[in-house]
């Protein structure tokens, strides 16, 4: 069976984009989280959160992919949140002390919460 990872994406505003992740984030589908972000970063879209609600597995390629997401939008002023990280990938976040290092929240409302109604 092979891995699939789908990525659907939504402007909010002028900086911001969110970006639903759903499927396996592995050596074989990062390019598609991948492009998609930059994508958006190329649009001006600094400000990602990553709704990984439906993520159902990721990998070491994937927690790769989460900090070189994060450096490239620190890199443009921006910034990366995650929102619905499930418990088993939680705990690879744990182990790797990503989730010192990535911002989590529960729900992409408490993402945007703090964000200046005129970014948005």
């Amino acid at each position: 069976m092979n891995a699939s990872l789908t990525v659907s994406s939504a402007d909010v505003g002028s900086r911001i984009a969110v970006l639903t992740v759903a499927g396996e984030l592995d050596f074989s589908t990062e390019h598609v989280l991948r492009l998609e972000a930059a994508t958006r970063q190329q649009r001006g879209r600094h400000l990602l959160v990553l709704d990984l609600t439906r993520l159902t597995f990721c990998d070491s390629t994937g927690m790769g992919l989460f900090i070189d997401v994060r450096r490239a939008t620190r890199e443009r002023g921006g910034w990366l949140r995650l929102v619905g990280v499930q418990p088993r990938i939680h705990e690879m976040f744990r182990t790797f002390a990503l989730d010192r290092l990535l911002e989590l929240y529960d729900s992409t409302d408490a993402a945007l919460g703090d964000v200046a109604a005129d970014v948005r």
